[in-house]
């Protein structure tokens, strides 16, 4: 094995940690692109080589990135939710201060009178 073949294996190992979201099991498709490399490695030149390894790189890449907005754009959406509950909660919140401040009012109000009516 080469320095090359050692090099392609590695970014396809990593390429197949991203493959796990596909429909593929890890080992399915990690002995399937070793398959489809090793029988094309032994008819390439080092050129051709490097070419492949360049295509599975932006391929993981551009897999990385997939997953990577799909993950954030999940997270964003969790994000709004627990914002809608924070201001949900919040504007409780308020209410029951008012509620809670008018009922006090109301008493102090009530007290008042009464002291009033004893005087």
């Amino acid at each position: 094995m080469n320095v090359v073949t050692v090099i392609i294996i590695k970014k396809i190992q990593m390429k197949e940690m991203w493959e796990m979201v596909g429909k593929k099991s890890k080992m399915e498709t990690m002995i399937i692109l070793l398959k489809e490399k090793n029988e094309k490695m032994m008819k390439m030149k080092k050129k051709e080589l490097m070419m492949i390894l360049m295509k599975v790189e932006v391929e993981f890449v551009i897999k990385v990135l997939q997953v990577y907005c799909v993950i954030r754009q999940k997270q964003k959406i969790v994000l709004k939710e627990q914002i809608k509950e924070k201001v949900k909660i919040w504007q409780n919140s308020v209410m029951t201060l008012e509620k809670y401040e008018k009922q006090e009012k109301e008493v102090k109000q009530i007290k008042d009178e009464q002291h009033q009516l004893l005087d």
